[in-house]
């Protein structure tokens, strides 16, 4: 129905973890099941992880899940992304 992977990594400036892949099946949408597996994510990283600072990068096109992840307390960054196929 969904998944969502929670990537974790420590530097020098501390802990931080990566949200990715939070995909519903087009059959599921609409039922509260991305907002689920995001307020999971959210709920094991605040009791598990803390201190962590959590990203998550959206398409701009993808309205629904950028108004989500704003309503789960999520604040839009400006940043430059690169990126490199190899």
């Amino acid at each position: 129905m969904g998944t969502a992977t929670l990537c974790i990594g420590h530097s020098p400036t501390g802990r931080k973890g990566d949200i990715e892949d939070v995909v519903v099946s087009s059959a599921y949408r609409g039922r509260g099941l991305g907002r689920g597996l995001m307020e999971h994510i959210v709920a094991y990283a605040r009791a598990e992880l803390s201190p962590i600072l959590l990203h998550l990068t959206s398409h701009p096109t993808r309205v629904a899940a950028n108004r989500l992840y704003q309503a789960i307390g999520f604040q839009p960054y400006q940043t430059n992304v690169y990126k490199l196929p190899l």
